[in-house]
């Protein structure tokens, strides 16, 4: 699974193009769905430009991001990656686990869905808009004790209110093997 590749870079624009503001939820999202994450050249750099298709373009691996602050991609990557091999419901194909849709009171506005495979249990949540989303988990599905990707301990309950910024996902490890 991807967000860009050569073809789309070269042809429908750059990640930061075609993402905006949704860029590292759309990262963390072909990540943790089900399939084989791709990182296109560049991607982790905070590559910004679109890349010749038929000639050679180097990667400037010390650019800053849009805007001219620090590239925060490449961590974003290195952590998800660590994160994927940290969670075997996260792996590929029949060594995975299908996603579960979490079902939510705004399902037009968050995505959530449970990964679990031999005690290993992995749910994501995603606003997918760009207006903060105030919801309320109204499965059981997902319920449980959690570290949050990035740190810190949460519970998720069918019940449970949460607000997510524009654009935010959160992704959970379970604590509970």
């Amino acid at each position: 699974t991807y967000i860009e590749n050569h073809d789309s870079n070269a042809w429908e624009g750059t990640q930061y193009e075609n993402f905006g503001d949704a860029l590292p939820a759309m990262i963390a999202f072909s990540f943790t769905g089900e399939g084989m994450p791709m990182i296109h050249n560049g991607q982790e750099a905070c590559n910004a430009k679109r890349l010749e298709f038929f000639e050679k373009d180097a990667i400037n691996w010390t650019q800053k991001a849009p805007g001219g602050g620090e590239c925060q991609l490449t961590a974003l990557f290195q952590n998800l990656i660590a994160f994927r091999k940290a969670n075997p419901a996260l792996a590929n194909g029949k060594w995975g686990a299908r996603m579960q849709k979490i079902d939510t009171d705004k399902p037009q506005q968050l995505f959530g869905w449970v990964r679990q495979v031999k005690g290993n249990k992995v749910a994501g949540l995603f606003n997918l808009s760009a207006k903060p989303a105030t919801v309320k988990l109204t499965s059981k599905i997902a319920d449980g004790a959690y570290t949050r990707f990035g740190g810190g301990a949460e519970t998720l309950a069918a019940g449970k209110a949460m607000t997510l910024a524009p654009w935010e996902y959160r992704l959970y490890a379970a604590t509970e093997r």
